[in-house]
This record gives structure tokens, C-alpha cells and sequence, in this order.
């Protein structure tokens, strides 16, 4: 419904809204429908999860598909759907970040994603670009616009992640946090 609608619009920011929003829809029904695919009905597996969320990027922008590589290195992480929806919300405004704002023109460059359980039992997740990083002075905190304002509401209201950002080169978001939040409902 909101494709159709955006066939309509004339305005390109407009225009540009609706597909963020349905990206961000796509995202929910991705974690969804990998927990159908799990056999106990209350894990999903965070690596595949976000292995699949960066080929739907891929598809949403342009410039993945000509400019931007990704490498990940990502260790079978499962988690649960409580944890998992967070997750992809975040991970979509990261990558979509980068994709938008860290290689302007013609550069080219890499995304890259790190996933891992620590030994304390942690998740450590990791998403940085080679880009051109941010400008001298910005902070994300007071700076970011509504992407990064979700960024941190959902690090740190619904994961209770420790959340770190570093630039130069390119922007690095590093993010701890425990998965034993919420408890499986089935």
C-alpha cells in the first residue's frame, strides 16, 4: 500500500520518506519471518538475520550494488525476537547511513558488520564504513536527525546497550549488550 501511494508523490524528499518507511517495515517482517523459519519458534539467528537485511539494502540503494562491498565477519548468534526486532531497526539506520551519507559521488568503499557472543556473555555488534567520516565537531547525540535519534533510543531504551560512535576515518558504531532481557514466550 505505501508503494502504491509513493508512485503518487511528486515530491522526491516525500517520495524518499515513504521508501525509508517501508524499509523499516521490510526489516520487521524479516526478523519475523525468520523466527517462523526457526525450529523453536522463539530464537532467531542473528547472523542470518542481518545477512539477509543487508541484501535487502543492497536492493534498496543504488549505490550498494556499484560502490559499496560489504564484509562481515559474524559468528551464529540467537537470540530472541524481542531482541532480534531492535536489532534490525538499528542496523538498518546504520547501514543506510553509511550508504547514504559516507561515499559521496564516486567513491567507493566498504561496510563492514562484526558479531560475536563474548566470554561474559555480551553481544558485541559492530557496524563501520571507509568513508568520509563525519564532520570536525558533529555529535551524534545533539547533530543526528531522526535516523540517529532512533539509533540511540533503540541502543539504549530497548537493548540497554552500551553504545560507543568513533570517526576517522569513516564512522564506527560499536555496541555491548546482553540478551537476557526478556524471556522466550514459548
Amino acid at each position: 500500500m505505501l508503494g502504491l501511494q509513493a508512485s503518487y508523490i511528486q515530491d522526491e524528499r516525500l517520495s524518499q520518506a515513504f521508501e525509508e518507511i517501508q524499509n523499516r517495515i521490510h526489516v520487521l517482517a524479516l526478523a519475523h519471518e525468520h523466527l517462523y523459519e526457526a525450529n523453536d519458534l522463539s530464537h532467531v539467528n542473528l547472523k542470518e538475520y542481518i545477512h539477509d537485511l543487508t541484501q535487502l539494502l543492497r536492493k534498496s540503494y543504488p549505490i550498494a550494488q556499484e560502490q559499496v562491498s560489504f564484509a562481515m565477519k559474524m559468528e551464529d548468534v540467537f537470540v530472541l525476537i524481542d531482541i532480534a526486532t531492535p536489532c534490525g531497526l538499528l542496523l538498518h539506520e546504520l547501514i543506510a547511513n553509511a550508504l547514504t551519507h559516507a561515499f559521496p559521488g564516486e567513491r567507493k568503499g566498504q561496510v563492514s558488520i562484526e558479531l560475536r557472543r563474548l566470554e561474559n556473555g555480551e553481544i558485541y555488534l559492530a557496524v563501520a564504513d571507509d568513508g568520509v567520516g563525519w564532520p570536525v565537531g558533529f555529535d551524534p547525540r545533539q547533530d543526528g536527525r531522526m535516523g540517529m535519534q532512533m539509533i540511540f533510543a533503540l541502543a539504549e531504551g530497548q537493548l540497554k546497550a552500551r553504545l560507543e560512535f568513533k570517526s576517522a576515518p569513516g564512522v564506527s558504531c560499536q555496541l555491548h549488550f546482553r540478551d537476557d532481557l526478556y524471556t522466550p514466550r514459548i
